[in-house]
């Protein structure tokens, strides 16, 4: 994907959109079934929430039939994320998601971009971000 030399905030929430579900699918398996076809970019809280739309803690790599499977069934869907990674990111995630801030935009962009270059895989993402508490509370200039 090209790079914007000056994107404006509809253009870097589209270019994030999509480099970040890029990063979920290329997980390569379903969290939920273990497929490896037709994968998705699940939220755990909604996409409409944009302080935790990009954070690897709130998303998770599920074929389009668990997808629908799991938003049909609210219940089963909040079983489930207990039992995964993401399960235990669900307090800090809706913290961050009602934080009186807006979205930063910018800074996912930096954070994925030092994924990146770490090469992270999308657990060791989460674990990184993990570390980091809440987004509001990271210093993108001493990011280890």
């Amino acid at each position: 994907m090209p790079k914007l030399s000056n994107p404006n905030k509809k253009q870097l929430l589209k270019m994030l959109d999509r480099k970040w579900s890029a990063f979920i699918r290329a997980h390569g398996i379903c969290e939920y079934c273990g497929t490896t076809e037709n994968l998705t970019d699940s939220h755990i809280i909604g996409r409409g929430y944009f302080k935790t739309r990009f954070d690897p803690r709130n998303n998770q790599c599920i074929c389009f039939s668990d997808h629908g499977k799991l938003e049909a069934q609210p219940i089963a869907f909040a079983r489930w994320v207990e039992s995964t990674s993401c399960g235990q990111y669900v307090d800090t995630m809706i913290i961050q998601a009602n934080a009186g801030t807006k979205p930063d935009y910018d800074l996912w962009a930096k954070i994925l971009e030092i994924i990146e270059d770490r090469n992270m895989n999308l657990e060791q993402a989460r674990e990184w971000l993990g570390n980091n508490i809440l987004l509001n509370e990271l210093d993108i200039l001493n990011l280890d």
